[in-house]
């Protein structure tokens, strides 16, 4: 399916620093370097110790186009975030239910 929306895809996240396992985003780097679509990173941070745990450096820019242009130079920075986490998102989601 990805075959056929290539040529709306603008971005691909190939690094998640809360992903648990890292596959998924072989694949989409892999996707992004084939189709020459830049990539990207994100924390997803869901607590404050997550924040900033995958980043993007790139050039300054100014628009939508040299976004992208900036982006496809830029370099991924990051490192996975403890597995052990998710079991504060979990506990939070039940909190928040049980209010």
């Amino acid at each position: 399916m990805l075959e056929e929306i290539k040529d709306r895809v603008d971005v691909v996240e190939v690094f998640n620093s809360r992903a648990l396992l890292g596959r998924p985003f072989t694949q989409a780097k892999k996707f992004a370097l084939k189709y020459g679509i830049p990539g990207t990173a994100g924390s997803d941070a869901h607590t404050t110790n997550e924040i900033g745990n995958a980043y993007v450096e790139m050039p300054e820019f100014n628009g939508k186009e040299e976004f992208l242009e900036s982006l496809a130079q830029g370099k991924i920075f990051g490192h996975r975030t403890n597995p052990l986490v998710h079991f504060a998102s979990i506990n939070n989601r039940i909190r928040k239910r049980f209010k």
